[in-house]
């Protein structure tokens, strides 16, 4: 939805504001890149409302990713209407002011990727195709961008111009490629949310793609097949879209089954040690005490394993009684960006001594970079008083109230 509401606000800007925009394109670029440089470093103080904002739609680039989709869109849109005229003529502004918050973004993830480099840290595939899609992005970028601006522009050879320019369509690959690596991992992390989300981005990238090759066939004289590849294309998309759509929630439906049946063969199992370890001790006993060994063993089996159960919620539920710091290890959640965080606690001597991380639906280098700062800082401060780290502020707050909230656990 972030992507639709950004489209949306593109939209009302450029057409309120377009005229403006072509005239004083210099203020244009400053005002954007100021807004893309101070939401990199949004205070810990801020409003958590205002963090998720500027870091939901700045930061991660929605925002940006918008802008570069109306100037895609700009060449498809009904011809001569009033929506097509105004971004044709803003379609350098558009991405310029797009690739300076691109730029930025990707900045982060480039300064991530080369320091796991430099360290000899090693990278799963994932992380090594989304290292070598940024850079690729950046390499592209820099010189389209560049090119851009008029005064560059004109002392370039048009024909050479237009064809450095065509390295856009590339581009605009790869920022589709960046996404799905991105709401792939967390989908098979089990957040369903990034289903609905890439179903969107595929929505418009796929729709563009094939409105603008029917466009290349009717320019070429070729209408008929332009024709029939609309007809074709658009049903397979949408066909495409509903299973990205529903892919999270069959992914989440096996899973839960999974687990259903993993836990019932536990308790089972459970239950059928208990079963055959009391038959061999009651049936000895029953044999001297001149008793039925199965009866007595069907009974002990089951009072002794209603005793484990029963131990196990005293234990669980004796962790919450208290009223001051007393040593253990305690768990605590809170909500990131993306989803439930959650951490461990251990109390030594009435302090902190680690705070360990469990799980996390956050993205990368965001919650890497929290784990590098966070958890090191509270158990020095023996405190959740600590800075967050800058680009990752919504990562940082979850963290720390994740601890907070397995401290109030560890209260007796």
């Amino acid at each position: 939805m972030k992507l639709l509401i950004s489209l949306l606000i593109v939209f009302i800007i450029c057409m309120l504001f377009g005229q403006n925009i072509r005239k004083h394109a210099p203020v244009w670029y400053i005002t954007v890149f100021v807004i893309g440089l101070l939401s990199m470093f949004v205070p810990s103080t801020a409003p958590m409302w205002l963090t998720q904002i500027i870091t939901g739609y700045i930061t991660r680039g929605t925002f940006a990713t918008a802008m570069f989709i109306w100037v895609m869109y700009a060449r498809v849109l009904p011809k001569g209407s009033k929506a097509m005229t105004t971004f044709m003529s803003l379609r350098a502004p558009l991405a310029i002011g797009a690739a300076m918050l691109i730029l930025l973004h990707n900045a982060f993830y480039i300064i991530y990727y080369v320091g796991r480099v430099v360290k000899g840290s090693s990278m799963t595939g994932y992380e090594i195709i989304a290292g070598v899609c940024t850079l690729l992005m950046w390499v592209l970028l820099l010189p389209l961008t560049i090119t851009s601006f008029m005064p560059v522009r004109r002392k370039m050879n048009p024909v050479k111009w237009k064809k450095l320019q065509r390295l856009s369509y590339i581009f605009y690959g790869l920022i589709y490629v960046h996404v799905c690596l991105l709401f792939t991992k967390q989908i098979i992390a089990g957040n369903t949310s990034y289903g609905r989300e890439l179903a969107i981005y595929t929505a418009v990238f796929g729709f563009y793609l094939v409105e603008r090759v029917a466009l290349y066939l009717n320019m070429s004289k070729k209408a008929i097949a332009g024709n029939i590849l609309v007809r074709i294309g658009e049903p397979v998309l949408a066909i495409v879209c509903a299973i990205i759509f529903f892919w999270p929630y069959m992914l989440e439906s096996n899973a839960g089954v999974m687990a259903a049946n993993s836990e019932k063969t536990e308790v089972l199992g459970a239950k059928a040690d208990v079963e055959n370890q009391e038959v061999s001790g009651v049936k000895a006993d029953g044999e001297d005490a001149g008793i039925s060994g199965d009866n007595a063993s069907a009974e002990s089996s089951e009072e002794v394993f209603a005793n484990i159960v029963k131990d196990e919620s005293i234990t669980d539920d004796s962790q919450n009684e208290g009223v001051s710091y007393k040593d253990g290890e305690y768990t605590g959640s809170a909500m990131g960006h993306n989803g439930e965080m959650t951490v461990s606690v251990t109390i030594e001597g009435g302090v902190i001594a680690e705070v360990k991380p469990l799980a996390s639906e956050d993205d990368d280098p965001y919650y890497t970079w929290v784990l590098k700062q966070i958890p090191g800082a509270i158990v020095e401060a023996n405190s959740t008083d600590v800075d967050t780290v800058s680009g990752a502020t919504i990562s940082s707050k979850a963290m720390i109230k994740a601890v907070e909230d397995a401290l109030g656990k560890a209260m007796e």
